[in-house]
Formats: C-alpha cells, sequence, structure tokens
C-alpha cells in the first residue's frame, strides 16, 4: 500500500510477495494455508551446499518480485568482492614474501661479500708478512753460513797448521831447535785456544739467532690474533648498531616490525671496573687530616686574634683611665672644708683621693665594656682571667674585682659600688665619701 503522504519516497511493499500496491492479507499470491497441525505440503530437501555456488536461498521470496533479483545480485556481488579481496590479499602477502626473501638474500650476499673481502685482505697481509720474514731469515740464514764458511776455513788451516808443527816436531833436528820449536807451539797452541774461544762465542751468538726469530714469530701471531678480534668486536658492534629496533636509533634502517627475530651476534659483556678501595681509603684519610690541620691552623690563628684584641682593649682602657682629667667634686670640698675644723677623722689626701677617683673611673668604665658582652664573650674572659662562671653579673663583678685588683695592687679591692653619675663621682651609694671608704678598707 502506498504511503498516505504526497511527499514521501518510501515504498511499502506486501510482506508476502514483496509486490507494492495492497498489504499481505489481500495479495493475490496468497499461500495456502492448511488447518491441520502438520503441514500438507511435501518436506523440502536438505542437500550440501556446492561450494562453486554462493547463491543462498531466501525463504519467502518470490522470483517475480524486484527484491528477490535485487538480493541475488548483492549475494552475487559480495562473493565475488570476497574472492577478489581474498586474491588480492594472497598477492599482497606473496609479494611481501617474495621482498623479505629478495632482501635477505641481498644481506647474506653482501655479507657474503664482506666476509670474502675480509679474508681476502688477512690472507694478503698475512702472505706479505710471511714474505717480509722469510725474506729477513734468508738475509740473516746468507750472513750466518758466511760467518761460519769463515770460521770452518779458519779452523781447518789451524788444525793444518797444527798437523804441520807436530810433524816437525817429530822429524826435527837437534834439541835446542827442539825446544825453540816446543816454546813456540806452545804459544801457537793458546792463541789457537783464545781464537777457538771466540769461534764458539760467535757460534753461540749465532745459534741465538734463531730463537730470536721463534719468539718474533710468536709476537706476530699474537698481534695479528689481537687484529683479527679487534676486527671481530668492530664488525658486532657495527651488526649490532645497524640492527632495527635498536634503542640507541639506527638513523639509515627501517624500524622492524612487531616480531623480532634473534640477534645474529651476541654482544659482548662490558669490561668490569676495578676499582683499587684501598687507594680511596688512603686518599680520604689524607684528605680528612689535612682539612683537620686547615681547621687547627684557622682555629689558632683566630684565637690568637682574640687575644691580642683583648689585650689591647685592656691597655686601651688602662690608658685612658690614666689620661682622664680629674673632675673637680664640690660636695666632696664643702664637707671637707666644713669639718675642717672639727675633730674625727683623718683627712684624706690628694694622693689618696685621686687614686680613689682613678679606681672609680676604671671600675665606671670596664662595667661599660663588660655590659655590652655577651654570655660567650664572658664565659671566655672568665676563663682567660681564672674567675668561675656563675651568672652573668656576679661573673662581670669577679673580673671586675681581679682587674681593679691587678691595676691597683696596693689596695685589697673592696666591694664594687655603682656609681650613678659623674657629678657624684667621689661619693658611693651610702652617701660615705670616697675618703673615708677608702681609709676603712
Amino acid at each position: 500500500m502506498a504511503s498516505n503522504l504526497p511527499t514521501s519516497t518510501i515504498v511499502r511493499t506486501c510482506f508476502n510477495c514483496g509486490d507494492p500496491g495492497h498489504f499481505a492479507r489481500r495479495c493475490p499470491h496468497r499461500q495456502g494455508q492448511g488447518n491441520a497441525i502438520v503441514p500438507s505440503s511435501a518436506p523440502l530437501l536438505t542437500m550440501p551446499s556446492s561450494s562453486n555456488s554462493a547463491v543462498g536461498v531466501v525463504a519467502n521470496q518470490y522470483k517475480g518480485s524486484g527484491w528477490y533479483e535485487a538480493k541475488q545480485r548483492l549475494i552475487v556481488l559480495e562473493s565475488t568482492v570476497a574472492e577478489i579481496k581474498l586474491r588480492h590479499d594472497a598477492e599482497v602477502q606473496e609479494e611481501k614474501s617474495r621482498k623479505e626473501e629478495e632482501d635477505k638474500k641481498l644481506r647474506e650476499k653482501e655479507d657474503e661479500e664482506r666476509r670474502a673481502k675480509d679474508k681476502k685482505e688477512r690472507e694478503d697481509f698475512q702472505k706479505q708478512m710471511m714474505t717480509t720474514m722469510n725474506q729477513r731469515r734468508d738475509k740473516m740464514d746468507e750472513s750466518i753460513n758466511k760467518k761460519n764458511g769463515g770460521q770452518n776455513r779458519e779452523v781447518e788451516a789451524l788444525k793444518n797448521e797444527v798437523d804441520r808443527l807436530k810433524k816437525m816436531q817429530i822429524h826435527g833436528g837437534n834439541s835446542s831447535t827442539m825446544n825453540k820449536n816446543t816454546t813456540d807451539s806452545d804459544e801457537f797452541i793458546c792463541r789457537l785456544l783464545r781464537d777457538q774461544d771466540a769461534i764458539k762465542a760467535r757460534l753461540d751468538e749465532a745459534l741465538t739467532a734463531p730463537r730470536r726469530l721463534d719468539t718474533m714469530e710468536k709476537e706476530m701471531s699474537s698481534l695479528r690474533q689481537m687484529r683479527d678480534d679487534a676486527i671481530t668486536e668492530t664488525e658486532q658492534w657495527r651488526i649490532e648498531a645497524l640492527r632495527p629496533g635498536n634503542k640507541r636509533g639506527c638513523v639509515v634502517v627501517t624500524p622492524g616490525t612487531q616480531g623480532r627475530a634473534r640477534p645474529r651476534a651476541t654482544p659482548l659483556k662490558s669490561p668490569e671496573v676495578v676499582v683499587d678501595y684501598a687507594g680511596l681509603v688512603h686518599r680520604h684519610s689524607l684528605e680528612v687530616k689535612t682539612l683537620q690541620d686547615l681547621r687547627l691552623k684557622e682555629l689558632n690563628a683566630r684565637r690568637e686574634v682574640e687575644q691580642e684584641l683583648e689585650r689591647l682593649k685592656e691597655e686601651n682602657a688602662r690608658l685612658e683611665v690614666a689620661q682622664r682629667p680629674r673632675g673637680t667634686d664640690l660636695c666632696r670640698r664643702m664637707e671637707e672644708a666644713g669639718r675642717s675644723t672639727g675633730k674625727g677623722k683623718t683627712k684624706a689626701t690628694d694622693a689618696e683621693s685621686s687614686r680613689v677617683n682613678d679606681k672609680q673611673a676604671f671600675i665606671k668604665a670596664e662595667k661599660k665594656t663588660l655590659g655590652n658582652l655577651k654570655k660567650d664573650d664572658i664565659t671566655a674572659i672568665c676563663v682567660k682571667e681564672g674567675v668561675k662562671y656563675t651568672t652573668l653579673k656576679q661573673s662581670v663583678e669577679e673580673i671586675i674585682y681581679v682587674r681593679v685588683k691587678r691595676m691597683y695592687p696596693g689596695d685589697d679591692g673592696g666591694k664594687i659600688h655603682d656609681v650613678p653619675d659623674d657629678s657624684n663621682e667621689g661619693q658611693l651609694d651610702d652617701g660615705k665619701l670616697a675618703d673615708d671608704v677608702s681609709a676603712d678598707s
């Protein structure tokens, strides 16, 4: 049945026959329906499908409809495309295998040519070396033979001379002539013995030459072996560097496939680094000892500088106290004037009062100097002055007491009092005069 919408492009067909224009219940090609449970139509014979036939049977399709023909054509096209794809895949795989085989043969051919070239170079080199060695050996043999031939001739001449002398001695004349000939023959025999020793030495030297040649040949063979090993190692490294998929990278080689083949050469084991631990320990101990010596020198120099600075500070304070001008204490002078006519204690002299004033000024300067120092500095000064450290204030008083006692050895030191003002420099906290305190002490 056609669609009710005039603009619709959907073509509705019959469910039974596939023709457009009617529904399945009004189909003129309706199938016969029986009331029996078992269908009355003859059963279909099921046969195995032929391998050459790619067309399948579609149920409820009629040959007179367009849908059936389109379905058949689609099936044929799909089977054709599948066959073409299989053929194409087979050709691609065959081409790929052929290329791989050609590349493999080409690589094997290159390797074979390279090995043949290397072998030829080695053989040429060995042949050249052997030729050179044989030439040198022939020259040495000729020189040795010449020497031996000359020596043999000399030996023959000496033997003939000895035989001649023996014959002369046997068939000789008078006794004097015989004695003279005997003496001459003894000297000649001694000379012959010396010549024989020299000839033996030369023969030993000539016999030593072949041994030296053998040693040289052994050294040459060891050098050739080392050269071959080096060439083999270089070749292995080159193969490893050109191997596809190498992590170190390869510029001219295309990356390999996922499945890797085993390498053609096994890489050599890296040489182990031999570490001299005894030498390291010795050098470390020397370094530590040198650093300790430098640290001790630095500390000693710093301590000497600090001691010199303390000494200069004390000297400066002593000079300041000695050069400080004496002030005029009006209160003390007025009290002295008021007590000058009465009876009482003995009046202090001007020298004693000036000494007390200097002492108080020194105490004040020391307090000011030590008051700006920290605990570490006070502790160091206590160690230097021989004072036991208790508290900061008490330690400062003890240091001042020791220094006052050293500065003014005639006085016992007395108790240290704070001087609140320069105008009351001659007075103490309890209102007494410095002269009275000095007199009491």
